[in-house]
């Protein structure tokens, strides 16, 4: 009776053929010195495949580059304002990463906006010049705005305090 290497399965022992070991040419063949200077041409091979990819992405086009957020403040029509009066400071802000902070001031009145993680905020917001300021006098408002990556820009704009009814009312 044969014996097999996996019980009743696969091929009798008897039945495979002998091989000595020198006779498979992989067996104990000693491997082949690479030819001088080859390994110079495979690093000059993968350092011009290296600098074709970078000038290619160098080239594109249009890349979304991450940069500051945009703000603008709108004043009332004309930047005139009486004293006492109130009025509107128009707000858009945008950035497509998303905005972390938005804050305007007038004198000593601060308006923080809610806009996180928003990507474009229009909104206005109301501010109050109280009685004593002479007509002519300029006074300044000022805009700050973060994004989510940290970046920041500010503005600032102004109004007059001017004469007669106020144009914001």
């Amino acid at each position: 009776m044969l014996e097999t290497s996996h019980g009743d399965r696969g091929m009798p022992r008897a039945a495979l053929p002998s091989v000595p070991a020198l006779a498979l040419p992989y067996a104990h063949a000693p491997l082949r010195p690479a030819p001088r200077g080859h390994h110079r041409v495979i690093r000059l091979r993968a350092l011009g495949v290296l600098l074709a990819l970078t000038a290619v992405a160098a080239c594109e086009a249009e890349r979304l580059r991450p940069g500051p957020p945009t703000l603008e403040l709108e004043m009332p029509p004309g930047n005139v304002v009486t004293s006492p009066d109130t009025f509107v400071v128009g707000i858009f802000a945008r950035d497509d990463n998303g905005l972390d902070s938005l804050v305007v001031s007038f004198l000593d009145q601060v308006r923080d906006i809610s806009v996180f993680n928003e990507i474009e905020v229009v909104d206005g917001v109301f501010f109050v010049v109280p009685e004593g300021y002479a007509v002519g006098e300029v006074l300044e408002v000022s805009g700050f705005v973060r994004d989510l990556s940290g970046e920041r820009t500010t503005v600032t704009g102004s109004v007059t305090v001017g004469t007669g009814a106020s144009a914001s009312r």
